[in-house]
Order: C-alpha cells, then sequence, then structure tokens
C-alpha cells in the first residue's frame, strides 16, 4: 500500500462528503487508478475509504498512522467493488445534492 499520512488527507476541502457538488467527485476510472492518482486517491480514502472502516476511527488515526494500519487491502476492495456495482446510482444521488 501506499503510505499515506494526514499531510496528504488533511484537505478540508475534501473532508465534507454531504456537501460535495457533482463536479468535485472524481470519475470512477481515477479512483480505480488508487495510488497512481494522488488526488483521487486522497478522496476515495477521505470519502469512501474512511466509511468501510469507521469515520471516527480513521479522523482519529490519519495523523498518526499510515493508511495501510488504518485499512486493509480487502477494505479498499470492497470500497471499489460498491462504487463500481452502484456507480450511476452514486452519480445520479451526488447530482441531486
Amino acid at each position: 500500500m501506499n503510505e499515506m499520512n494526514d499531510d496528504n488527507l488533511n484537505d478540508k476541502n475534501l473532508n465534507v462528503p454531504g456537501n460535495i457538488k457533482s463536479d468535485w467527485w472524481f470519475p470512477l476510472h481515477r479512483l480505480e487508478k488508487l495510488r497512481k492518482d494522488p488526488p483521487a486517491f486522497k478522496f476515495f480514502c477521505v470519502n469512501f475509504l474512511s466509511i468501510v472502516v469507521g469515520v471516527t476511527k480513521f479522523r482519529n488515526k490519519r495523523t498518526s498512522e499510515r493508511i495501510s494500519e488504518i485499512a486493509t487491502l480487502s477494505d479498499e476492495a470492497l470500497v471499489l467493488l460498491l462504487l463500481s456495482n452502484s456507480w450511476t446510482r452514486w452519480v445520479e444521488l451526488g447530482e441531486k445534492m
């Protein structure tokens, strides 16, 4: 896993999933690249991976631990599976916000 700490994940603009406009969303093909696309990976971790591992756990540990210590590869795979299986619906919901 790419080792990202809070220096890379502390963007307040990306830490409000309920208020993100559809033009802020990364397309699925960029999210699937994970660590090869650092801005998309940050968005992925803060907005999706954090939900799978627990938002409180993620927030409390992201400043002191590496992503690989907070989430497993299986957690990342689950998020990608959920996103890809329902991407059209997620986009529709995001556009209604």
